[in-house]
């Protein structure tokens, strides 16, 4: 899969394809617009790191997760009428 043509919306460097590991460091700003990771603003970088780390806390917290802390509430068992 190939991105359409897509640029960074400051420098118009051409974006790599979607199949690009360098894609990876590009961010989206809104549905069309995208930055090179040259680009980027410190805060900009920052709201990203600290956004990276509030989803890596999610996965952690799962119930879902083997390493999680937590687990999922027991149901009582069901009892059968014979």
């Amino acid at each position: 899969m190939t991105t359409p043509i897509a640029h960074c919306v400051r420098c118009q460097r051409p974006a790599p394809a979607e199949d690009d590991p360098d894609f990876l460091h590009w961010e989206v700003l809104d549905d069309v617009d995208m930055v090179c990771p040259e680009c980027e603003t410190p805060q900009e970088k920052q709201a990203i790191d600290e956004e990276d780390m509030r989803l890596a806390d999610e996965v952690d917290d799962s119930p879902h997760n083997p390493r999680s802390n937590k687990r999922p509430a027991a149901t009582s068992p069901v009892k059968v009428a014979l």
